[in-house]
C-alpha cells in the first residue's frame, strides 16, 4: 500500500487530543479523541504491527475501509503511521451508542419485540448487501461488532473489518473468526464467499431472539462439530413464543451448502424482514430488561430478587438458594449436561453480555437478574 495515504505518526498529537480508553484487544487499543482543528470526536485505533503479515492485514483493512461508504458501515477518517509501519493508528467514526446487545439489556423505556429484532437484522442486511455487491466479505460478524450510532437511537453500524476480505478469486480459504459464528466452510477450510457472512447473520438472529448460542459446545472442537453437522434446535423453551417466520428465516441461513443460503438481497425480501405478514410475527420480547444493582457485582455473581417460589424450585433447577435477604440472595448454578445450561456464566459467550443468556435460566425461578453497568 502506498505510504501516501498515511500521515506521519509524530503529527498525531498535534492533530488530535486523546481522552479515555474505550476498548482494547489483541489488535491494540482504542481511544476517544478530538480533532483539535474542528472539535469533532473520533475513535483512534492504535495497532502494533511488528510482523510483515500483521502489516499486510492492517493494510488490507484500511484499503477496504477507504473503498466503502454506507450508513450501516463504520467510516474511516484518516490513518497515521511511523516510517516502518510498526505502529498504525486508524482514526475512525466514533460510535458512543455501544453494542446493540448492551443497549437491549439497558433499555427500560420501551419493550424490545421480535419485530424490533427483525428491524435490527434488516439494517445489518442492507450493509451486507452493499458490501457483497463490492465482493467484500466481513467474516467476523458477531454481536460485539454491531454497534449503535448513538445513545438515542437503535441505528446500528458494522465495525471491525480486521478479517474482511475482497474476493478476487473463487478459492479463498481462511481459518479465522469467532468459533460460535463462523460458517462450516471456514471450519472445513473450504473456499469462502459472501454467503459465509449470511451464515453468521443466521447465528446472530438466533442469539438475539433467544439469548442462546445455537452451536455452542463445551469446547471449540465440539462447537465446530456442531456447526459442520448442523446440530441446533428450536426445541428450547426460549423459542416457544418465537414466530414460525423467524424460525424459517434462520433455517434459510443456517444451511451447510453456501449456495443454498439466502443472499443478503434475498434475505431482505423474506417476509420476516419485510413485515408483509406482521400478523404472523410474534410480539414476544426477549426478557432482557433488568434493574441495575445498587452495589457492584462480579460477572460471576448472579443475583435474584427474593421470591418464595425459589424455595420450591431450587432442587428442580439444580440451584442453591442462600436464602438470605435482599441483595444477598444468590443463585449458584451447578454443572449441567445440557449444552445450554452453564456452570460458568462468565465464559458463556465470546462477548461480555452474558446476562442475555443467564436471565432465561434464572427467570424459571420467578426472579430477575440484577446487574451493574461496571
Amino acid at each position: 500500500m502506498s505510504s501516501e495515504i498515511f500521515y506521519p505518526l509524530d503529527r498525531l498529537d498535534d492533530d488530535f487530543q486523546h481522552f479515555e480508553l474505550v476498548g482494547s484487544g489483541k489488535f491494540g487499543k482504542v481511544y476517544r479523541v478530538m480533532c483539535k482543528k474542528t472539535g469533532h470526536v473520533f475513535a483512534a485505533k492504535h495497532i502494533e504491527c511488528r510482523r510483515v503479515s500483521e502489516k499486510r492485514r492492517v493494510w488490507d483493512e484500511i484499503e477496504i475501509l477507504r473503498s466503502i461508504s454506507h450508513q450501516v458501515l463504520v467510516s474511516l477518517h484518516s490513518v497515521y503511521s511511523d516510517t516502518d509501519h510498526d505502529e498504525i493508528v486508524e482514526i475512525l467514526e466514533y460510535l458512543p451508542g455501544g453494542e446493540l446487545f448492551s443497549r437491549i439489556l439497558h433499555t427500560t423505556d420501551r419493550i424490545i419485540t421480535e419485530i424490533d429484532i427483525a428491524g435490527f437484522i434488516h439494517q445489518i442486511l442492507t450493509g451486507l448487501e452493499y458490501l457483497h455487491s463490492l465482493s467484500i466479505v466481513h467474516l467476523d460478524l458477531k454481536p460485539e461488532n454491531i454497534v449503535c450510532l448513538d445513545e438515542n437511537s437503535f441505528q446500528v453500524k458494522l465495525v471491525d473489518f480486521g478479517l474482511a476480505r475482497r474476493l478476487e478469486n473463487q478459492d479463498t480459504c481462511i481459518m479465522q473468526g469467532t468459533p460460535d459464528f463462523v460458517s462450516p466452510e471456514v471450519v472445513n477450510y473450504e473456499p469462502i464467499s459472501t454467503c459465509s457472512d449470511m451464515w453468521s447473520v443466521g447465528v446472530i438472529t438466533y442469539v438475539l431472539l433467544s439469548g442462546l448460542s445455537p452451536f455452542l459446545g463445551d469446547s471449540n472442537m465440539q462447537t465446530f462439530n456442531n456447526i459442520t453437522s448442523l446440530t441446533f434446535t428450536f426445541e428450547e423453551d426460549e423459542f416457544e413464543p418465537v414466530s414460525s417466520l423467524a424460525k424459517d428465516f434462520i433455517c434459510k441461513l443456517l444451511v451447510l451448502n453456501p449456495s443454498d443460503r439466502l443472499t443478503a438481497e434475498a434475505a431482505l425480501k423474506h417476509p420476516w424482514i419485510t413485515g408483509k405478514d406482521d400478523i404472523e410475527r410474534s410480539l414476544y420480547y426477549p426478557c432482557l430488561n433488568y434493574p441495575i444493582a445498587k452495589t457492584p457485582l462480579s460477572l460471576r455473581t448472579i443475583v435474584v430478587y427474593p421470591d418464595d417460589s425459589m424455595d420450591e424450585s431450587v432442587e428442580e433447577n439444580d440451584c442453591m438458594d442462600t436464602n438470605t435477604d435482599e441483595i444477598d440472595v444468590a443463585v449458584e448454578v451447578q454443572k449441567h449436561n445440557n449444552k445450554h445450561n452453564f456452570n460458568d456464566f462468565a465464559s458463556v459467550m465470546p462477548y461480555p453480555n452474558i446476562f442475555s443468556i443467564a436471565n432465561f435460566f434464572i427467570s424459571k425461578l420467578g426472579g430477575a437478574i440484577v446487574y451493574n453497568r461496571k
